[in-house]
This record gives structure tokens, sequence and C-alpha cells, in this order.
């Protein structure tokens, strides 16, 4: 065991500092201790060894199983050499690596700050400035379709409004014609009627008009009775024409009363020729239509038909007929009012009658007040 040279205290194995005074100890002067577990044995070694080692070892004996090495005993290859000559020199390929790996890293971390850059500034920036100029672009095309929406819905609606106002003014001159025609039809009634009658007959009997007086094997025909004249007719899709053959007229104007009392359909005839087979037929039915026929060896063709609320309609309701007929120009009055017109030469003159037309039900019509004006 060693004791401090400065406060004598007693040092363990090993210490390099008084742990009193904080004296250091010299290098020299530490003791590396060891505990024998064989004394008997080591001091048997003794006896062989080397005068010079026996001494040393003689002073190492001072206290049994202790054995005292200074720095000199450690052999000079242990002690680590502190010469710089001793490090080896680094080589220009090292130095090389190290350089290019130094380069490597510090380029690999300015990219990752510029690709930081790129992702955290740049980008959102060319993204946001792209999406403003995509809005920019969308609002500017918008507006442009607005403008041109509404120069379109501008155009448009001037174009309706002059197409209004077209058919306006259209329909106001038609309106205007047709009152012009309606009138001048209805002066033209006036005329033709206020004249005194080439013939009159109220048709309670037979005159000298010379008109059919005849039965039909199912009980129809014409006749007069109960203060009329009256044609009938009992089959169906059949009609009974009543001719005044005395009669001839050219150009005239021709009224008479008509009440269906049954069934469905009556009439005028007018410019009939060639044993009553030809002619034209004015006729209303209970329905309330009206038609102009043309009748040709019992072929029949409408010239004229439509639908009148100037018609009386129903059974025993009266009508009155008349007929303007001036060249091939036929024109047709109900109850004293224009409803309707013709032109057709097929006939240019012939006698009057009058007709009952059977199409689903058997017909009685009978006729009152005949009046003829020649033209």
């Amino acid at each position: 065991m060693q004791n401090c040279a400065n406060c004598g205290k007693q040092l363990s194995p090993g210490m390099t500092a008084c742990p009193r005074c904080k004296q250091r100890i010299p290098t020299s002067e530490i003791q590396i201790t060891y505990q024998s577990s064989y004394p008997d044995m080591v001091a048997q070694a003794h006896k062989h060894e080397d005068p010079q080692v026996q001494q040393q070892s003689a002073h190492s004996r001072l206290r049994p199983g202790i054995t005292t090495l200074t720095h000199s005993d450690f052999p000079a290859s242990s002690t680590p050499s502190s010469d710089p000559s001793a490090i080896p020199s680094m080589t220009i390929f090292s130095k090389l690596i190290i350089g290019v790996t130094f380069s490597m890293a510090f380029l690999l971390i300015i990219s990752g700050l510029g690709l930081l850059y790129y992702a955290e500034i740049v980008h959102p920036t060319q993204l946001r400035l792209q999406a403003e100029a995509t809005l920019e672009a969308v609002q500017d095309v918008d507006a442009e379709n607005m403008r041109s929406a509404r120069l379109q819905a501008t155009a448009t609606a001037r174009g309706q409004i002059n197409e209004i106002h077209a058919e306006a003014t259209a329909q106001a001159q038609s309106n205007a014609q047709i009152q012009a025609t309606a009138t001048a039809l209805q002066t033209l009634y006036k005329q033709s009627t206020s004249k005194k009658p080439f013939m009159q007959n109220p048709l309670f009997f037979e005159s000298k008009a010379g008109w059919d007086i005849y039965p039909t094997k199912d009980g129809g025909g014409c006749a007069f009775t109960n203060n009329a004249f009256h044609s009938t007719v009992f089959q169906k899709g059949y009609f009974a024409p009543c001719i005044a053959h005395k009669t001839h007229v050219h150009n005239f104007a021709l009224e008479i009363q008509m009440t269906i009392l049954k069934g469905d359909e009556g009439g005028i005839i007018f410019r009939s020729n060639t044993r009553d087979s030809n002619f034209y037929s004015f006729r209303i039915r209970a329905d309330g239509t009206y038609a102009l026929m043309l009748t040709h060896a019992n072929d029949t063709t409408s010239l004229v038909s439509d639908r009148s609320n100037l018609i009386k309609t129903g059974r025993r309701k009266m009508n009155i007929l008349t007929v303007i007929v001036q060249g091939s120009n036929i024109y047709l009055y109900i109850n004293r009012h224009y409803v309707g017109s013709a032109s057709d030469s097929s006939y240019r003159a012939g006698a009057i009658g009058v007709m009952a037309v059977d199409r689903k039900h058997d017909t009685d019509v009978a006729f009152n007040n005949l009046r003829l004006w020649r033209l």
C-alpha cells in the first residue's frame, strides 16, 4: 500500500491523485498490486530467478503477496507512442473520396432544399396563378356568352314582336276584309230581296209552278198537307226531290221557310235539269250543320260545308234558307245572315225545288212561304 508524499494519506492501488490534498501521484510511482493466492509458489519461483531479479523480488517481499511495478518495468512496446511521424499519412485517393462525399452530401442538401422550396412555395403559386387564369377565362367566356345570349334574346324578342305585329296587322286586315266582305254580302242580300218577288207562294196548295206530287211505296213522296208542302223519305241513304218544273231561272234569289218535323235533313234545290238528276242543293241538318252540294247523275259532291250557330237545331224548329245565284257565284244565307259561298259553273240555269234526306232516320220536312226574285 502506498502513502501520499505530501500529506501521508494512505492511497489505494491505481490512484493517480490524493483524495485529501489532491496531489497528483507521479506516474513512475504508481503501483500495481495484486493478491497472490499461492505465496509458496511465488517464493519457490524466486529461487530460480536472476540475482538482479531476486533483489527486486526481495524488495517486493516487504509486504507478502504484493508486487510493486514501476513505469520502467513495462516494455517499451506496451506504451503508446506519441510521435506524430508514427501516424500513417492520408492518401490522395482517400482525400478525393471524402471530397466527393461531402460534395454529394452538399448537393443532396441543396436539392432537397430546392425541392422543398418548389413544393411549398413555387408549385402552389403556379397552381394559384393557373386557377386564377382559368377562372378569369371562364368568367370572360361566361360574360361573352351572357352578352351573346342577351343580344340573341333581344333579337328574338324583336323578331317575335315584329312577327306578332305583322300577324296582328294581317289579322286586323283580314278581319277588316272579312267584315267588309260580310257587309257587302249582307248588302247584296238586302238589294236582292228588297224588290217585289217574281213568284211568291205560301205553299198551302198547288199552284202554277208545276210541283211534283207523288207517293212512294214506303209512304214517302211530295204532297201538300197541313198547310205546307212536304217532302218525305222513309228509306235510309235516300232523298226525295220535289221540283217545280214550270220554273226556269238563271240569276235569282230564292228564299223559303223550312221545318224538320222529324228525321235528319232538308233543303232547297236550284238549277235542276235533265229529269231532275242534275242540280245544286242547299241543305241544313238538325244538328246545326249546313252544306252546298252538287249532284250529277245521283253522284253528290260537297262544295261548301260547315257548322253555324245561326241554325236553330232540333226538330220542329223553323229556319229560313236563302240562296243568291249570279253567274257561277253562289251565296248562302241562313235566317237572313250570310254563312258561305262558292263558285261553280257546272249548271247555268234550271228549275227550283225542295228535298228531304234520310241519313239514318225517317225524315219529314215541311216548307212554307216561298219567294223568288229574278236578278
